[in-house]
């Protein structure tokens, strides 16, 4: 097999291509199991950086569950907030849920025992779906961490007061999705070359 010029990939991608047949001694064309070869430990530590990151989110679930606790302890007598905490405390568990698949699914991906097509696929699918949906989860999952400890810092007696509702209601949107683009932002530097890489693969080889 043959490099052939893609004028539509990515730079990044083809800058780590082309440095990898720069290292090369001989004359020979890199075979595409090489290539693959020598790409995998980067996309090794790029899924271990999203293991990391997801297990900072789980932990982050769990202080707002065991907050949870104490507020569905200290709301007993009031009903509609026992009710709102209840619905919180039900989302934080599915969020939970969400982040174990996800965390599941990332090690999938560290399988190399997968075609160089199909570990392709399956990294780019989980970048363009799941690994989206978790960046708004994650920032959900901020809101509610943030109400889990607003309640229990102000509960006066089983009474949670909001003074300034639309103040309240700006907050936690700014809360959201200022939350949603500082995650996107963080992870992009370490997602940029792995997408560049994997898609411009996918367009050399696997088209």
């Amino acid at each position: 097999m043959t490099m052939t010029e893609n004028n539509n990939g990515n730079g990044n991608g083809d800058d780590l291509i082309e440095r990898l047949w720069a290292e090369r001694q001989e004359d020979e064309p890199m075979s595409r199991e090489q290539i693959a070869s020598a790409l995998r430990p980067r996309v090794g530590r790029v899924t271990s950086t999203l293991k990391c990151h997801l297990w900072m989110y789980l932990a982050m679930l769990l202080a707002t569950l065991v907050l949870q606790g104490v507020n569905l302890a200290g709301y007993s007598s009031n009903v509609p907030m026992l009710t709102v905490h209840a619905l919180v405390t039900a989302l934080a568990v599915g969020f939970t849920a969400f982040g174990i698949h996800l965390i599941g699914q990332v090690g999938k991906l560290d399988q190399m025992d997968a075609s160089l097509a199909e570990a392709v696929r399956q990294r780019l699918t989980f970048l363009r779906g799941k690994y989206e949906g978790w960046l708004w989860t994650c920032a959900a999952t901020l809101l509610l961490l943030g109400w889990a400890v607003a309640t229990l810092i102000d509960n006066a007696g089983g009474v949670y007061r909001i003074n300034k509702p639309w103040v309240f209601a700006g907050t936690f949107l700014v809360m959201f999705f200022g939350g949603y683009a500082t995650l996107k932002l963080a992870h992009f530097p370490v997602l940029r070359e792995l997408r560049a890489v994997l898609e411009d693969l996918e367009a050399q080889f696997l088209g």
